[in-house]
This record gives C-alpha cells, sequence and structure tokens, in this order.
C-alpha cells in the first residue's frame, strides 16, 4: 500500500535535518514525500535541497512565493498528488520513531473503518531536541461547552494511561497484540488519513476547509469524518515527538483556558476565536453549556482583547457562508446527533 506523505514548511530550518533524519530510518518504504514551502525567508529551501540530494526516498518540491497557510498548502498538495491508498500529513517540527508509519499503515490495513490514524504524539525538550516523555497530544477531547482539547497533553505518559483511557483496546492476531484507542478525532501534526475517505466528503473538494486558512481546521475536518459514520484512532505504540509552539491547557477549566490564551500570539489568537466560530456554526449544539461559554469569552475579550473581536467581525462574510456548509452537512451525515453527544463531557 503507497503512502503519500505531506510536508508544508514555513521557515523551518532548524527542524529540517531533525525530521529527515527520522525520515530516512523509517522502516516502511513504500512513500513518497511531497513537499511544499510555503515562501520561507530563512533559507528552509536551501535545507530542503541539500536533504533532498541523499534522502532515498522518491519525492516533489514546490515553492510558493508567499505563505498559504497550513490548510492552502496541504490543500494544494493534496490537489495535485492524491492517487495513493493513504495520505499522510507531517509537520515540519516533527521526529518519528522508525517504526512509526509501518505500524499507522499495517493498522489501517487491519481496519477498513479508520478513516483517520495517529501516533502518540510526545514532545520534545523545550527549544532542544531531546525526546521527553510528556504527552502532547492523545487525539481530540470535546467538551459540552464546545470546547475541543487535545487529550492529555502535558501529562507523563505511562502505560497506566492506556488502562485509563475511555475506548482503549487490545487486539490478539496470533502472538501478536496490537494496542489502540478510538478517539473523537486525531490532531493535523501527524495524521494519517484513508485517501478515498477523504474524496467522498460531501461539499469539499479540498482536504480542509479553505475558509479556516490556519488553525483549528484538524477539529473541522474530524467533525466531517464522523458525521460521515468513519472513525479515528490513536496508536500508543506508534511514537513520535512534536515541538509545539503553542503547547494545549492540560485541562478544560475556565483559569487553564485564561492561562492558555495569555500565551499565545496575537495571530494565534485571531485565528483561534475566529475559527472556533466557525466550527460551531458548522457544527455546534447552542445549548446552555455553549452559550454560557462563549458569553464568558465575549466579556473576557470586550475587556482584555478588543482586536481579536474586531479580527472576527471582519470576517463576518465567512460566517455566513459556515451555516450555508451547516446545512449542506446536515443534509449529507450518515449519523445521528446522538452519536456525536456521546463523546461530550
Amino acid at each position: 500500500m503507497t503512502v503519500s506523505v505531506q510536508l508544508v514548511t514555513w521557515n523551518g530550518a532548524r527542524y529540517i535535518p531533525h525530521l529527515f533524519a527520522t525520515l530516512r530510518n523509517q522502516t516502511y518504504k513504500d512513500i513518497t514525500l511531497h513537499v511544499l514551502d510555503n515562501g520561507s525567508h530563512d533559507g528552509t529551501p536551501e535545507f530542503l535541497a541539500h536533504e533532498f540530494a541523499t534522502l532515498g526516498i522518491p519525492h516533489t518540491f514546490d515553492r510558493e512565493t508567499e505563505n498559504k497557510g497550513f490548510v492552502g498548502g496541504h490543500n494544494a498538495l493534496f490537489a495535485r498528488y492524491r492517487g495513493d491508498d493513504f495520505v499522510m500529513l507531517l509537520n515540519q517540527d516533527m521526529m518519528l520513531d522508525p517504526d512509526c508509519i509501518e505500524k499507522i499503515i499495517a493498522f489501517m490495513a487491519e481496519h477498513m473503518e479508520a478513516a483517520a490514524v495517529a501516533p502518540r504524539l510526545m514532545r520534545w525538550e523545550p527549544g532542544g531536541t531531546e525526546r521527553t516523555n510528556q504527552i502532547d497530544t492523545l487525539g481530540f477531547r470535546v467538551y459540552r461547552n464546545g470546547r475541543v482539547m487535545d487529550y492529555m497533553s502535558g501529562h507523563p505518559w505511562s502505560d497506566d494511561v492506556f488502562s485509563s483511557l475511555p475506548h482503549a483496546s487490545i487486539e490478539y492476531r496470533g502472538d501478536r497484540a496490537t494496542r489502540y484507542v478510538e478517539v473523537f478525532g486525531v490532531s493535523g501534526a501527524l495524521p494519517c488519513f484513508r485517501a478515498s475517505m477523504l474524496r467522498g466528503l460531501p461539499g469539499h473538494a479540498m482536504l480542509f476547509d479553505a475558509d479556516f486558512f490556519s488553525y483549528k481546521e484538524d477539529v473541522d475536518l474530524a467533525f466531517r469524518l464522523r458525521r460521515m459514520g468513519w472513525k479515528a484512532y490513536m496508536l500508543p505504540d506508534a511514537v513520535a515527538y512534536h515541538d509545539r509552539s503553542s503547547a494545549a491547557p492540560k485541562d478544560g477549566s475556565d483559569k487553564r483556558a485564561r492561562e492558555h490564551w495569555r500565551h499565545k500570539s496575537e495571530l494565534i489568537r485571531n485565528y483561534s476565536y475566529r475559527n472556533h466560530g466557525f466550527l460551531l456554526l458548522k457544527h455546534g449544539r447552542f445549548a446552555f453549556p455553549v452559550l454560557w461559554f462563549e458569553l464568558k469569552k465575549f466579556v473576557y475579550l470586550l475587556l482584555k482583547d478588543r482586536a481579536v473581536m474586531w479580527f472576527a467581525m471582519q470576517n463576518f462574510g465567512l460566517y455566513k457562508k459556515m451555516l450555508q456548509k451547516r446545512a449542506l452537512l446536515a443534509r449529507a451525515e450518515i449519523i445521528h446527533p446522538v452519536e456525536l453527544r456521546r463523546w461530550m463531557i
């Protein structure tokens, strides 16, 4: 089975040697690497050219003159190179264990209901390249107030953590045991998708909703896949490491949310607030927990961060588009809304 690995780079020169070293060591060889540079100005294209010379993996390289965003870059690659069985998205700030891709593809080959599979994502040492025992994400967790967060982010990993996870399973085939966890959805940092399922999504010719540009586009995709009846999994024994620039909070409390918000860049705050509104309009339930959380957030931003609200107001036309997309998805969805609500805590 062939895998199309998509890498979108932007000013990632310091990451490229570490990432490509782990790609060379992958035990799964039936892959093609498709790279798009999003207008980097720190020498990233030159670093890439140096790595390509000794990579030993079939590859393509496209360059943009300006930053098209995470969404625009991956959509462009998906539109150009979409003939393989699986599509894997790769962040530039990643390091993969040698058997990471092999374990993911083996699982997807045996579980045809799996639309999306991700490894256990752990964190690098901040500012360095040392692997830590700190969890980056085990997948998405959905809250009744509308928030979607990276599950167990910041907690240490152990086998006891696996045993405590909802929907954790062990499957035995002969003398081989495979551990896996069904999750609501997987992070866009290193997901692997079944290409045929992506092509079957209603109302989208592209991988991601292009209106998101960057941030929370992976959450939107998780909702769309779920609503079409497809499943997502996390494999705890397939491991990769991520140098996350904006670490998720450890829990869903209002205090943690405020602390996390203050540490985000202005760009991320703008797209985070706007795109969360997109998610609510496309997929949300306007129940009391959602309305109460949004009211508290509105008051906080009114007092502390009006620039974010102004950015959101400038995109009023896109909010109207989200309502149209909501209607389209409602007509096409396969599962009952109760099936989505069972994932909410």
